[in-house]
């Protein structure tokens, strides 16, 4: 049960971490006057908040304390890190700590994550 629960984490953390990686991407593009997409190469210089919040929101955490998390504990987390989609999709859905180990991959594709 640990086994298949430690799965299910990493699955969830690497399905989040996905979907910061394509949040990050829409937003280094921009509409170029013709309409043409275009990917803003500037983008690159960042300040040092913006680099803390590129990591997982989960890569310091203990398992036990995550699970615990209410719905509003876990949004609040996760919006530390600028995931704001994921939060409103959580929130929708009355995802906590202990269901964010439950749900399994295909289920938060499911869901919109």
């Amino acid at each position: 049960e640990n086994r298949q629960t430690e799965v299910v984490e990493e699955e969830v953390v690497e399905e989040v971490e996905k979907e910061d990686e394509r949040l990050n991407e829409k937003e280094d593009k921009t509409e170029s006057s013709d309409g043409e997409l275009q990917i803003d190469e500037d983008r690159d210089v960042r300040d040092e908040s913006d680099e803390e919040n590129k990591e997982s929101p989960f890569q310091r955490l203990q398992q036990s304390d995550v699970k615990s998390w209410t719905v509003e504990v876990l949004a609040s987390h996760l919006n530390k890190y600028k995931w704001t989609e994921t939060v409103a999709i959580f929130q929708e859905h009355e995802i906590d700590g202990e269901s964010l180990f439950l749900v399994t991959r295909p289920q938060l594709v499911c869901i919109g994550v």
